[in-house]
């Protein structure tokens, strides 16, 4: 009951800081931290790889993991967060990974810890996830999710290496035994529905019911890990044509609301929460209101080597990034991460709508855009 006030009164807060900028925001979804920039794979869709071959006078400038857990372990926001998402760049190239995701688990109310990878390290994979499991508590949970685009030679074209899916099929597999001795650890996949892979969905689907992973859909959209102004334009969600879309909305499941967001113009049906109820940690220990727009100097609201996490995100300089976000350029975003922190805000006010009008209303329905499924 407790949580449930807290979690009433930070998202009214929320909405407060939107409209009128007091108070200050609270994050109520989950924190995205990126590891790393670094990444052994080279996927079509996804500029990051070059990050550092564009940016070699920052390939040593990464938080160090220690320092990073100490800001996280001082901050009284954080102090708040159940969730850690993890990303990348490739997170399990980064040392110490394992210990750092120990130290995840032993803040004061985190109960899960996602984490994403491209599955190719299967011995590095299986071994920090070994350690992982060994110092969860009854209550907590890991979940891993490994990208899947493809089967066989199609995921290795999209990955941009040979050999690819082998790997991961081999990933797979050694943590699908660790899966049946800890019910706390779950396995799942996502795949990121492109021009490239549109007529393979089906395929896809199989091979995660074949082995039992739970997996879900997002739409390749601009930006998408671009972490740069230009437009990528094999990414623009726009090209595609009214059969493509067809085939889209069929797959299952993606982002709430991805349906209702195909069929009219691929436009954001309701304003973003980027940077009130979400936030985004980069791998140089800067503050992003998302993960979309990480490494667009333009969106940095403050860096946490030099004030901390808590004063970042309340800085001046936050507060102007946030008017930013309200007029953010990438309209057609409907990004699955900041969608489900967004919504966080939203949900709040449809289920208090359709209690008290016995289910006659919905906030969503009021706002001309369906039940948001």
């Amino acid at each position: 009951m407790k949580k449930n006030i807290t979690l009433a009164l930070d998202i009214l807060k929320n909405w407060s800081s939107y409209h009128l900028g007091f108070p200050a925001p609270i994050p109520v979804g989950y924190v995205i931290i990126s590891m790393t920039y670094a990444c052994n794979a080279k996927c079509v869709m996804c500029n990051l790889h070059k990050f550092y071959s564009k940016r070699p006078d920052l390939a040593d400038k990464e938080i160090e993991l220690e320092y990073l857990i100490n800001a996280l372990k001082h901050s009284s926001i954080i102090r708040t967060i159940r969730h850690i998402d993890l990303t990348g760049g490739e997170p399990f190239v980064r040392k110490n990974l394992q210990d750092f995701i120990r130290l995840l688990f032993g803040l004061p109310v985190v109960d899960l810890v996602t984490i994403n990878t491209n599955g190719i390290l299967s011995k590095k994979i299986v071994d920090d996830v070994k350690g992982i499991l060994s110092v969860l508590k009854s209550h907590q949970r890991f979940s891993l999710s490994i990208s899947i685009d493809g089967i066989g030679s199609l995921h290795d074209t999209i990955r941009g290496m040979p050999g690819i899916f082998d790997k991961v099929e081999k990933t797979i597999a050694l943590l699908s035994k660790l899966r049946k001795k800890c019910p706390q650890f779950s396995l799942r996949s996502n795949a990121v529905i492109q021009p490239t892979n549109l007529h393979a969905l089906n395929s896809i689907q199989a091979y995660w019911k074949k082995h039992g992973i739970a997996g879900s859909f997002g739409v390749i959209q601009t930006p998408f890990y671009t972490h740069t102004n230009e437009q990528n334009t094999y990414n623009d969600i726009r090209k595609f044509n009214k059969q493509d879309l067809s085939m889209i909305k069929s797959a299952t499941p993606k982002s709430r609301g991805m349906n209702y967001y195909l069929d009219n113009g691929c436009t954001r049906p309701l304003h973003c929460f980027a940077g009130y109820s979400a936030m985004c940690i980069d791998p140089f220990g800067t503050i992003y209101p998302c993960n979309f727009l990480t490494g667009n100097e333009v969106y940095a609201m403050g860096n946490i080597r030099n004030i901390g996490i808590d004063a970042a995100w309340i800085s001046q300089q936050a507060k102007a990034v946030r008017k930013k976000v309200k007029t953010c350029p990438y309209t057609h975003c409907w990004n699955g991460c900041e969608v489900d922190q967004t919504l966080v805000q939203f949900d709040a006010f449809d289920k208090t709508i359709q209690t008290v009008s016995g289910g006659l209303l919905s906030y969503y329905r009021l706002k001309g855009v369906g039940d948001m499924k």
